[in-house]
């Protein structure tokens, strides 16, 4: 009998979950989420190639224009808690799609704004937009893929960030002036809203089209933060962000453009080739390290 219970016991225990197998479904998810990032990093580094615009557009001083990206910086930063909880809770597809559209509309309104403070609404928008996005496709190249291959996916979505952010510059600078400040915004702002789109048709939170069931109780916020940083992993990758973004934000996002154009005296297609390289030259080593990483995590 006490055999018989025992065989009962184990064959009403949940399964655990089966690892995902990837394949051509998972990358083709991955790749509408990563358009996403791709856009975020887009929007998030854009305004060094508008900023000269932007000064004569907003009457605005240097110290003033530097209030857009930090404060588009400082949100993106005090949402990402938020963000990961949220993205517990309802999902990368439903978190990706309404980052998309947060951005859509920020850019449409930085696209139409005549005064600084309705520039900082717009920005303010791309930065909650923006803050919701990364993790997600974090998440769901963990739900999608195996674990042997997510260190190689994660490098790659790196590598989707950075063509963002190289694409921000010389592509950006070029519409701003053939289209003119309000077109050209306008332009993004679509392409935004139709990456929306096809996150909408396209993602799903998990190969099964299912939300998975909680198999554990739900683990608080702040006890989960500290869990985190009793780990040595999240310290050491929190410091090295630290000490690496402060210049490399300096130069990619606002000021790298304007001090290469008139400080330095360059052309703006110059100007514009040369930060985009920057963000170029280094993409092969992302997927390299991440495929290092998968096989010696």
């Amino acid at each position: 009998m006490g055999e018989t219970a025992g065989k009962t016991a184990v064959s009403t225990a949940p399964a655990a979950p089966a690892e995902p197998v990837g394949g051509a479904r998972a990358w083709l998810v991955w790749v509408i989420g990563v358009g996403v990032y791709f856009l975020a990093m887009f929007h998030r580094n854009g305004l060094g190639a508008a900023a000269l615009q932007a000064q004569e557009r907003f009457d605005a001083g240097p110290a003033l224009l530097s209030m857009l990206p930090m404060l588009q910086l400082l949100v993106y930063v005090a949402l990402q808690v938020p963000s990961g909880l949220l993205a517990d809770r309802i999902g990368p597809r439903v978190s990706l799609a309404a980052g998309s559209v947060l951005m859509a509309l920020g850019v449409a309104l930085f696209a139409v704004a005549s005064s600084i403070e309705a520039a900082i609404a717009g920005r303010v928008l791309i930065g909650v937009g923006d803050a919701i996005t990364f993790l997600n496709v974090i998440r769901l190249a963990a739900l999608w893929f195996p674990r042997s291959q997510y260190a190689l996916v994660s490098g790659l979505t790196g590598v989707a960030g950075g063509i963002g952010q190289a694409a921000s510059v010389a592509p950006l600078s070029f519409a701003l002036r053939g289209m003119g400040w309000t077109g050209a915004y306008l332009l993004f702002s679509g392409l935004t809203l139709a990456m929306t789109l096809l996150v909408v048709l396209v993602v799903r939170d998990r190969p099964s089209g299912r939300r998975a069931e909680g198999a554990h109780p739900p683990v608080r916020a702040l006890e989960s933060i500290a869990e985190a940083l009793r780990t040595r992993g999240p310290r050491l990758g929190l410091a090295h962000h630290a000490a690496i973004m402060p210049p490399y934000t300096m130069l990619g996002v606002l000021w790298g453009y304007p001090f290469l154009v008139e400080g330095m005296g360059f052309s703006p297609a110059l100007a514009g080739t040369l930060l985009s390289g920057v963000g170029l030259s280094v993409l092969w080593l992302s997927p390299l390290i991440g495929g290092l990483a998968g096989r010696r995590p």
